[in-house]
C-alpha cells in the first residue's frame, strides 16, 4: 500500500508534464468518491497569470488568458493533490480527464508547499520543464489553480491552444472555504474509514462515514460519498450524509475492488428512557448495561450520567461521554452547564478544570473549586500538585503563589518562584498575591532574613543603603 512521503521531509516540491494528444487514462473500477474542506484562494491564482504573462512578454510571447473551464479543472486538480502529489489523478486516472470534452490539455505543472505567487512562480521558472511550459509558444490559454489543505499550499498550472475559449477575470471571484469531490483508490492509500457515532441512533439522527487518507498533506479528513444502504427506508443516503428515517436495522456498505466494508445502523431508542419507575440508557431499542458516562435524554434535550445503564443521582464529579469522547461536570446525576471551576473526577480521584460544564483541556492557570472555595494551579486543564510557583489567574490577570499545586492566601513575604513567571528567582508575595509593583525591605519568613526588593523581586545585585539599612547582594545585613 502506497503511503504518501512527500509531508515528511519536503517544504516545496514541483512536478511538469507535457504532453500532446493523449488519451486519458479511465479511472480505476475500485475507485471511491470523497468529499473533504479545501480553502480556494482565486487572488494567488489571477497573480500567477499575471506573473506568467509579465515572463511571457518578457521573452517576445503572446499573453494567455484565463479560460474558464481551465480555471475549474486547475483548482479541482489542486485539490486532488492534496491526496496525490502526481500527475496521475488519485482514482489511478491521468490529469487530463480533469478537464471537460473538447479541451486537451497540452501541459500541467503542479506545486507544493510555496506561500506566494511569486515564489511558486521563481520555482517553476528556475526548472527547465516547468519553464519550456510556461514558455511555450503554441499556449492561447490558461487555468491556475490554488488551494490551501491542512494549512499546505497547492498549485496547479494548466496551458492549451484553443480557439474556442471563455475568458474570465479576477473580478468575478472571491476567496472561499468550500469542499472538493475526489475520486480516488483506497487500495493506493492508507484509509480508516469510520462511522461517526456509536451505531446506534434515534429516528431523525444523521451520520457520515469519516475517512482519514494519508495523503501527500499528511491526514486528509474526509467524508465517504460511495456509501450503500442495504434499507433506505431505515437509513437513507443523501450524498455523505446518512438518515436514519424509522426503528429498524441497515448494513452500510462501501466497496472498492475485491474489498467491502460494512457498518451495523441501528434506530431504536437511544438515551434516557423511563422503564419501571427507573430510568435506563437505551442503545438501538435496548437497555444498554455496558454504557457508563454521559448520555443524553433526546425527549427533554438533558444530559444525564449512568453507571452500567442506570441514571445514577447519586454521582457527582467529572465524567466522560463515551460516545464523543468529551468530559463534563455532573451535578446529582445530571450534567451542570453552569459550572466553572475545579472539579474532581471521583472514578480515578483526579481533579480537572471545568468551564461551563465542559472539561477545558487548554486552559492553564489558577482556578478555583467554587464548591470550597479553594484556589488551584491547572495545567493543560488538570490541577497540577506539583507546582510550586508564581501562577496567573487569566481570568482577572492577577498572579499569585502557588505551593504543591495550591494557592495559600496566608503566605507572606520573601518566596521562591521555583516554576513560574519569575522562575527561580525570589518574590514578594502578599496575602498569596505576587506584588509586582512593591519596592522595599520585605522578610523571608522561613529563615527569617530580610531583602531588599525591587518591582516584586529580590535585587541579589544590589549593594548599599535603603530607607537608612545597609544591604550586601540584596540582603539586609
Amino acid at each position: 500500500m502506497r503511503k504518501s512521503s512527500f509531508f515528511k521531509f519536503l517544504l516545496v516540491t514541483l512536478l511538469t508534464l507535457t504532453c500532446l494528444n493523449i488519451m486519458p487514462i479511465k479511472a480505476a473500477s475500485s475507485s471511491i468518491k470523497v468529499t473533504y474542506d479545501v480553502e480556494y484562494d482565486y487572488t494567488k491564482a489571477f497573480e500567477v497569470l499575471d506573473l506568467v504573462n509579465t515572463q511571457r512578454k518578457n521573452n517576445g510571447l503572446s499573453t494567455l488568458v484565463m479560460d474558464k473551464v481551465l480555471l475549474e479543472g486547475a483548482m479541482q486538480r489542486a485539490a486532488e493533490l492534496a491526496i496525490s502529489f502526481s500527475h496521475t489523478r488519485p482514482d489511478g486516472s491521468s490529469c487530463y480527464g480533469a478537464f471537460r470534452s473538447g479541451y486537451t490539455v497540452a501541459g500541467e505543472n503542479a506545486a507544493w508547499g510555496q506561500t506566494s505567487s511569486s515564489s511558486v512562480m521563481n520555482s517553476w521558472m528556475n526548472s527547465e520543464g516547468h519553464r519550456n511550459n510556461i514558455l511555450d509558444s503554441r499556449h492561447n490559454i490558461a487555468g491556475i489553480g490554488c488551494v490551501k489543505v491542512n494549512g499546505v499550499y497547492l498549485w496547479i498550472q494548466c496551458f492549451e491552444k484553443n480557439s474556442t475559449y471563455s475568458t474570465v477575470k479576477a473580478s468575478a471571484f472571491t476567496n472561499k472555504t468550500g469542499t472538493a469531490t475526489v475520486s480516488y483508490n483506497p487500495s493506493n492509500f492508507s484509509t480508516t474509514f469510520s462511522l461517526t457515532g456509536n451505531g446506534n441512533y434515534n429516528v431523525g439522527d444523521t451520520a457520515y462515514i469519516k475517512c482519514a487518507i494519508s495523503g501527500s498533506v499528511g491526514t486528509v479528513n474526509a467524508k465517504l460519498l460511495s456509501v450503500t444502504s442495504s434499507d433506505t427506508s431505515v437509513a437513507s443516503i443523501s450524498g455523505s450524509t446518512i438518515k436514519a428515517l424509522k426503528e429498524g436495522k441497515a448494513t452500510l456498505s462501501v466497496s472498492y475492488g475485491s474489498t467491502k466494508k460494512t457498518f451495523a445502523f441501528n434506530v431504536g431508542k437511544c438515551g434516557f428512557y423511563k422503564t419501571n419507575g427507573a430510568w435506563y440508557y437505551y442503545s438501538g431499542g435496548q437497555i444498554d448495561t455496558s454504557f457508563t458516562g454521559v448520555g443524553k435524554n433526546y425527549n427533554n434535550g438533558q444530559w444525564f450520567y449512568a453507571k452500567n445503564g442506570k441514571l445514577d443521582w447519586s454521582f457527582t464529579g467529572v465524567a466522560k461521554n463515551p460516545d464523543n469522547g468529551q468530559w463534563f461536570y455532573v451535578e446529582n446525576g445530571v450534567l451542570n452547564w453552569s459550572f466553572t471551576g475545579v472539579a474532581k473526577n471521583p472514578n480515578n480521584g483526579k481533579w480537572f478544570y471545568i468551564e461551563n460544564g465542559v472539561l477545558n483541556w487548554s486552559f492553564t492557570g489558577v482556578a478555583k473549586n467554587p464548591k470550597n472555595g479553594k484556589w488551584f494551579y491547572v495545567k493543560n486543564g488538570a490541577l497540577d500538585w506539583s507546582y510550586t510557583g508564581v501562577a496567573k489567574n487569566p481570568k482577572n490577570n492577577k498572579y499569585f503563589y502557588i505551593k504543591n499545586g495550591t494557592l495559600d492566601f496566608s503566605t507572606q513575604g520573601i518566596v521562591k518562584d521555583k516554576n513560574g513567571l519569575q522562575k527561580g528567582s525570589w518574590v514578594y508575595v502578599k496575602n498569596g498575591e505576587y506584588i509586582s509593583s512593591f519596592t522595599g525591605i520585605a522578610k523571608n519568613y522561613s529563615n527569617g532574613k530580610s531583602f531588599y526588593v525591587k518591582n516584586g523581586k529580590v535585587n541579589f545585585s544590589f549593594t548599599g543603603y535603603y530607607n537608612g539599612k545597609r544591604i550586601v547582594n540584596g540582603e539586609v545585613k
